[in-house]
């Protein structure tokens, strides 16, 4: 159950197309869509992107490093070094 949770959480974390064609409000556009927003006819502000890329990937970050003893328990069960 928690891999499922985890796969179904990176996969709508990561969405970009269904979200584009439901959505009509830049307000409800989901992170991927408000990143595309950087980017328009004259061209992209390349450091307001990496500064909001950043701060899209650290809430995964945070998730990852409060279960990482978990994670690390998974590996060593499998046999997998």
């Amino acid at each position: 159950m928690a891999t499922l949770s985890i796969f179904v959480f990176l996969h709508s974390w990561n969405e970009f197309f269904e979200p584009l064609i439901y959505l009509n409000s830049s307000r409800l556009y989901t992170l991927p869509l408000a990143l595309s927003l950087f980017t328009d006819h004259s061209g992209t502000d390349w450091h307001l992107l990496m500064a909001a890329s950043v701060m899209a990937t650290l809430p995964l970050l945070l998730v990852f490093f409060i279960a990482q003893r978990r994670f690390m328990e998974g590996v060593a069960l499998t046999g997998l070094k």
